[in-house]
């Protein structure tokens, strides 16, 4: 990760975690190395822009998948901003 940070030091640099990422550390360790939380919303005057985690932590299966606390997060926040364009990023897709 530190590579990526330092080929944009201009630009912020967003993580979508997913299943490579829980391989080698936890979710808590990701969180403090990246400064970043597993998952988060930023507003901006054209649209929403939803960051998602859908990693499992310690898994032998690698497909996606997101805890019940993430899911309440996302429905309020597309409660929260309604008619504004909400863009999702996630590792896994999510349908």
């Amino acid at each position: 990760m530190s590579k990526v940070q330092k080929a944009l030091p201009q630009g912020r640099f967003l993580y979508a975690l997913g299943n490579h990422d829980t391989h080698a550390c936890s979710k808590a360790e990701l969180e403090a190395t990246t400064g970043q939380k597993r998952y988060l919303a930023i507003e901006k005057e054209e649209a929403v822009l939803l960051v998602l985690d859908t990693a499992r932590e310690n898994a032998d299966h690698w497909g996606g998948m997101m805890d019940e606390e993430q899911m309440d997060w996302l429905r309020g926040q597309m409660n929260k901003y309604g008619q504004k364009t909400l863009l999702v990023f996630a590792h896994h897709p999510v349908y």
